[in-house]
């Protein structure tokens, strides 16, 4: 028949189940066409231009047409002309032969049997090479077929690219999701100009080049957490006090300041990567004072949270940072000098803070320096306070203690976490991703929040959470801790070795002014 020689299995073709069956999430979307899309549009206008792809191009025209509605004889008006102007020397049938198959392939797709045929988009690509390409307006909203892009993947030489962090193509968002019920991954794409949502399985928005969700045993078995979808929230300021009403229903915290810190911190981590330097929360404390329950809850909520004990190697923690790029919640992060791999852990964290933060390894036999980039926010709970006076300059320090009110039987949060937690964090990690696709893009870091009074250095890194979110009583309380935080810098270093050689030095006025002596 005349299908079967249209779908002859060639180097340039794919077989005939590109188009049947085929997802056709886009089938409301050609329908509501009222134009065609750039690259139906140069067929027609330009016509074929590579040898052997003129029944390949009919049936494309004839499939998008029918799924955009138009009757058999309005497509056999378009495309007869269209089939008498086709270069001679392109194809081996004249001009009455090819008005034929014009019109056998219009009467077999509208047959009923063959209904199940539609446009597969990604199809298109097929028709031209590289020295006379389709047009193609590469992130058009068509380009949803799923199964359609993965036959053209196995049938041409498309690259595949594992990939979990990809942040922007072009005017598109990406993100990855897992539902470890079905466990089924995907890519949303958020288009920033009309906050339209899709789900992908590939993407090829830069063929040759086909990613693909890369979900490891990490995702698998929950030690990186992933949003499942993006959800839909109320506003703002109600996804907040969602936020933080999450964290105080299974963590107490007495501090209204620092319920404000944890509670910013969490937003700020779902937009970190458009900023350059950030802090860490550090929870200080003995055991049993609440530090596993604090990245437990908070952690929980974060941008792609990762799951990391002080136990774990050097290797492994940077090899995990630099593929999700997500928020390191480590716990038991006490670590020494002393130790060779505790160094190294130290030297991550040190370089952590920033955007660009990255370590460097020497690998294989070859002796290439790898460099992995190790920038992220970090929650860490340790029981010793850090040796380290440049990673401690850059935490948060909560000091927790034993709750009071276990023996005044006033605790309303619960001693273990209830069945229900997971699924009430899935829940707002959905919705904190729709709040990361709507606010990525105009993200970043606001100078005029400077807070007067205080170092440099408590500057930089809370002046990043404040740029998150506008809201008054949050930044009168962030002030406060960060006046605090001020403080504790500066007990520290007067506690400090150095600080008493100063202080002494000070007592017997051998420092005649000389300011030198403070630095």
């Amino acid at each position: 028949s005349c299908f079967n020689e249209i779908y002859k299995i060639t180097k340039r073709s794919v077989d005939e189940s590109s188009f049947r069956g085929s997802e056709i999430e886009n089938l409301s979307l050609i329908k509501g066409l009222r134009n065609p899309p750039e690259c139906i549009q140069d067929i027609l206008d330009n016509n074929i231009r590579v040898k052997g792809t003129r029944d390949r191009a009919t049936m494309a025209l004839v499939t998008f047409f029918k799924d955009m509605g138009k009757t058999k004889i309005e497509i056999l008006k378009l495309l007869i002309p269209w089939a008498a102007k086709m270069p001679s020397d392109l194809t081996g049938a004249d001009d009455k032969k090819r008005v034929e198959e014009v019109s056998s392939t219009v009467n077999y797709i509208f047959s009923e049997e063959n209904s199940s045929y539609h446009f597969a988009c990604p199809f298109i690509l097929s028709l031209g090479d590289k020295k006379f390409p389709i047009k193609c307006k590469q992130r058009c909203q068509l380009r949803i077929n799923k199964e359609a892009r993965n036959k053209i993947a196995s049938a041409t030489s498309g690259v595949i690219i594992p990939t979990t962090y990809l942040p922007e193509i072009g005017e598109f968002l990406m993100e990855l999701v897992y539902d470890p019920i079905t466990k089924v991954s995907s890519f949303v794409l958020y288009k920033q100009d009309s906050g339209e949502i899709s789900y992908f399985d590939k993407i090829d928005f830069e063929y040759p080049k086909i990613y693909v969700p890369d979900i490891d045993v990490n995702v698998i078995k929950g030690a990186v957490l992933l949003p499942t979808k993006a959800e839909d929230y109320f506003d703002d300021e109600t996804l907040y006090e969602e936020v933080k009403a999450f964290i105080s229903k299974y963590y107490h915290e007495p501090s209204s300041y620092y319920m404000t810190l944890y509670t910013l911190y969490v937003f700020f981590t779902w937009v970190y990567d458009k900023f350059r330097s950030w802090c860490y929360l550090q929870f200080l404390g003995r055991a049993g004072g609440g530090k596993t329950r604090a990245l437990e809850t908070i952690g929980q909520i974060c941008y792609r949270p990762m799951k990391l004990i002080g136990a774990d190697s050097p290797a492994s923690m940077f090899r995990m940072l630099d593929k999700y790029r997500g928020t390191a919640l480590i716990d038991e992060a006490t670590f020494s000098s002393k130790s060779d791999s505790d160094s190294d852990i130290v030297q991550i964290l040190n370089a952590g803070y920033k955007i660009d933060g990255s370590i460097g390894r020497v690998e294989g036999e070859k002796h290439i320096v790898v460099r992995y980039m190790v920038g992220s926010p970090k929650l860490l709970a340790t029981r010793n306070d850090f040796s380290d006076d440049g990673l401690r300059s850059r935490c948060y320090v909560k000091r927790t203690g034993r709750d009071n009110r276990i023996k005044e039987g006033e605790r309303s949060q619960p001693i273990a976490l209830p069945d229900d937690f997971e699924a009430r964090a899935i829940l707002l990690r959905n919705k904190l991703l729709m709040w990361r696709l709507r606010h990525w893009k105009n993200a970043k870091i606001d100078l005029t929040l400077e807070i007067k009074g205080v170092e440099s250095r408590v500057n930089e890194i809370i002046i990043p959470i404040l740029s998150v979110m506008n809201i008054k009583t949050v930044r009168q309380d962030i002030e406060a801790l960060a006046r605090e935080q001020q403080e504790d810098l500066k007990q520290h270093r007067e506690s400090s070795l150095e600080g008493e050689i100063l202080k002494a030095v000070k007592e017997i006025g051998f420092d005649n002014g000389d300011s030198s002596f403070a630095d």
